[in-house]
């Protein structure tokens, strides 16, 4: 979805087709950041729920969560810096400052837009992180962190405070982490019964948030329609109980699509830039019709970032993987932290 967006409504008009548009439903792509915010608080609290309270396994989860965020994170950047120092210093003046490049490779808040503009989301994830790793640390004191944190974020539902750090700590977003805890607890209860309805619920609330602002039926407050999107996308999450207890089997290339995830977030906008200018440069462009022009951007954005995931992510974790140190734990929870 965001792959999409992106190419839709920055590649395509300003680097392709001045002005150029395929599908205005192309333009709620952004809307895969929240479903990305709540997959992510979904999947900490299915991992690492039986970690909650026990200290010993605190080393691992920040093992688990650095390996995996950081090292592609880093390849992606350091190729971001390269491409820009080859073309002569395009792309900003951030990517030529080894300071700003060096603070950016951290993902902490930082008083300037990280070098990498989708870095926000993952600064926003390594604060989910920090107050999950409260939970492990100690229950109740992580506990209290996170309805603090929760009520804050709500607080400034009203506050709509803009300014560092309070537009940070307690941004909207951060609730969907919150939305995808409290639908990892409660699938376990669902009835099979009951899934396909929240499924369609979540669906016509996530398309009928993004689709009527895409075709201008309304125009939404940025918090308002971050929480209707965290709520579809929570409630679409009942497809996973249609794929435990209905036999549901998802096709093939969905499943090589959420392999690849992570990568295809990081690699689509750096390919697309020189891939765009590439294809300018071909030639092709004022024989293309534009909705094919589009296709072939997305194509091979797709298969790009598909092609970095096999040969340089998924690799780069399995060897860095096989070196990381094994986690100290007292003998009593040897055989489940194993």
């Amino acid at each position: 979805m965001v792959l999409l967006f992106h190419a839709h409504s920055y590649t395509l008009p300003q680097k392709l087709v001045p002005g150029g548009s395929v599908l205005a439903a192309l333009d709620m792509g952004y809307a895969g950041v929240e479903m990305f915010f709540v997959i992510s608080g979904f999947i900490m609290w299915s991992v690492h729920r039986s970690d909650i309270g026990v200290p010993g396994r605190a080393a691992c989860f920040v093992g688990k969560r650095v390996l995996r965020i950081y090292p592609t994170y880093w390849v992606v950047l350091a190729g971001v810096a390269a491409l820009a120092a080859l073309a002569g210093g395009k792309g900003g003046d951030d990517l030529r400052d080894p300071i700003r490049l060096l603070l950016g490779a951290t993902l902490l808040p930082l008083p300037f837009p990280p070098v990498m503009e989708i870095a926000w989301t993952l600064q926003q994830e390594i604060l989910f992180y920090a107050l999950f790793l409260l939970l492990i640390l100690h229950r109740r004191t992580g506990a209290v962190a996170l309805s603090a944190w929760a009520a804050g974020c709500l607080l400034n539902l009203q506050l709509d405070l803009r300014g560092l750090p309070a537009s940070f700590l307690f941004s909207a977003y951060n609730l969907l982490f919150l939305m995808g805890m409290a639908a990892a607890h409660g699938l376990s209860r669902l009835r099979a019964d009951a899934a396909p309805w929240l499924v369609l619920g979540g669906a016509a609330l996530f398309l009928g948030t993004g689709l009527s602002e895409a075709y201008g039926l309304a125009r939404w407050h940025a918090p308002t329609r971050t929480l209707l999107f965290g709520a579809g996308a929570t409630m679409l999450l009942a497809l996973l109980t249609l794929e435990r207890r209905a036999g549901l089997r998802l096709p093939g290339v969905l499943v090589m699509l959420g392999d690849a995830s992570y990568s295809i977030y990081l690699v689509h906008m750096p390919y697309m830039a020189v891939g765009a200018e590439l294809l300018r440069r071909s030639g092709l462009l004022p024989w293309l019709p534009t909705g094919i022009a589009f296709l072939v951007l997305v194509a091979s954005a797709l298969a790009a970032s598909v092609a970095f995931h096999r040969l340089v992510e998924r690799p780069l974790i399995a060897f860095l993987g096989n070196r990381r140190p094994r986690p100290l734990v007292r003998p009593a929870e040897g055989a489940s932290a194993a």
